[in-house]
């Protein structure tokens, strides 16, 4: 259904579109979240890049949506357990980079946090 949006996506493609999703289930992503989100991407100096990409193929997606290609591309990216850890880190991070702990973000990341488990 998402191919059209990720049909080249990378690994911190995928990370940017959790990062962002996560960041901005209140409304909005705060500068502290979204230097977080670039700060955790794998090369620096695409990063940037990546993550702008990123918000402008996501841009018109509802959260319904956001959840349904999380499920339909996670598997595209085999994560190790490790790997896996880190990230669910790095996102509670990023919920609390803005110092506000919304309900749609702890939902998000529980959401994530279970797939990674199944």
């Amino acid at each position: 259904m998402f191919q059209d949006i990720t049909y080249n996506w990378s690994l911190d493609h995928f990370k940017a579109f959790i990062f962002l999703t996560v960041a901005e289930c209140d409304y909005s992503i705060s500068p502290e979240e979204l230097q977080l989100i670039v700060d955790y991407m794998t090369n620096q100096e695409t990063g940037r890049e990546i993550v702008l990409d990123v918000i402008e193929a996501i841009a018109d997606i509802s959260s319904d949506q956001k959840e349904e290609l999380f499920y339909e591309v996670k598997d595209k990216f085999p994560l190790s357990s490790e790997d896996k850890q880190e990230l669910l880190n790095e996102m509670e991070e990023i919920i609390m980079a803005d110092e506000t702990v919304g309900s749609e973000e702890v939902a998000f990341y529980g959401l994530v946090k279970r797939a990674f488990r199944s």
